[in-house]
């Protein structure tokens, strides 16, 4: 019976972060919501007296067969313990850790640090809760999540957030590109719920993603259309050079100048056109010269 008792009380050891999720932190302040979770997992293992007591009792779940002992008592203690220091950061760690401690010790003086100073954190989550701003993060979602922590930790020190005032105040952080969402929310009559409204934001940042992939998509397109045709365009012109250039020389490598050794009009070139004026014919040739009569005058 004692084996028994002992694996089932120390099989949920190794899964306490799937339970409780959240690593407490003195600067992220979740006391509140670390403590929920942390209790709801000690019911579930019938190990909730050890928050509550430094003594064997009996709980409502126990069986009457199986009474608690000291021994089983303490080794439930421990393993208590145990998911305590698990779901802590380092800094607490070392702040709590006493030899020989018990688990309601444990609790307690963690309670007391999240609950001393209350005051002096309100005022500086307040400063942080209406300065938060969308540019600050890298999507909708981590704004939301953000606004919605710090509510919390509000609440934890003892200011009231409302759900309204949470939507508005993440409406008033968004900024100029999602100015015409942002209205549609905030002139809503009954204002939208604070998950419905993040909800919104995330659709409309998609549609913006959207829109410029596409846009994108587009203007590489284009760059891509008119850089073939600048590049045909050049082909055919690199082309014509070419063949303007090689009609030229075949031209003057068969007709050369169009005289030949025959003289100034004489026609023995190679060239296709060695006359240089088609209208003027070569009547034979040259006669010498000779006065005219007197009787031509």
């Amino acid at each position: 019976m004692a084996d028994q008792n002992k694996q089932q009380i120390s099989q949920p050891v190794n899964h306490i972060t799937l339970s409780v999720p959240i690593k407490l932190e003195v600067e992220t302040s979740q006391y509140n919501s670390w403590a929920e979770l942390f209790k709801i997992h000690c019911r579930a293992h019938d190990l909730i007296e050890h928050l509550n007591s430094d003594k064997p009792v009996q709980s409502a779940g126990s069986s009457k067969d199986t009474p608690i002992t000291p021994e089983l008592w303490n080794r439930q203690d421990v393993i208590v313990l145990q998911w305590i220091y698990a779901t802590i950061s380092k800094d607490l760690l070392n702040t709590i850790l006493e030899t020989d401690t018990i688990a309601k010790k444990a609790w307690d003086h963690l309670k007391s640090i999240f609950h001393d100073n209350q005051h002096s954190r309100a005022i500086a989550l307040e400063h942080q809760f209406t300065n938060i701003k969308l540019d600050n993060f890298p999507n909708v979602f981590a704004y939301c999540q953000e606004v919605k922590m710090l509510a919390d930790q509000m609440t934890n020190v003892g200011l009231t957030v409302t759900e309204q005032r949470m939507v508005l105040q993440m409406v008033a952080g968004l900024g100029d590109n999602y100015e015409t969402i942002g209205t549609y929310i905030s002139q809503s009559d009954p204002l939208p719920k604070f998950y419905e409204a993040r909800s919104r934001l995330i659709l409309e940042e998609s549609r913006k993603n959207r829109n410029s992939h596409t846009a994108a998509s587009t203007s590489d397109s284009a760059v891509h259309t008119t850089t073939g045709t600048r590049d045909n365009r050049d082909s055919l012109r690199s082309n014509d050079k070419e063949n303007s250039c090689g009609n030229y020389q075949g031209t003057r490598g068969r007709g050369g100048r169009s005289g030949g050794r025959g003289g100034r009009f004489n026609s023995r070139g190679r060239g296709r056109n060695s006359n240089p004026n088609p209208y003027f014919s070569y009547a034979g040739p040259r006669q010498p010269w000779t006065s005219p009569s007197p009787w031509a005058w």
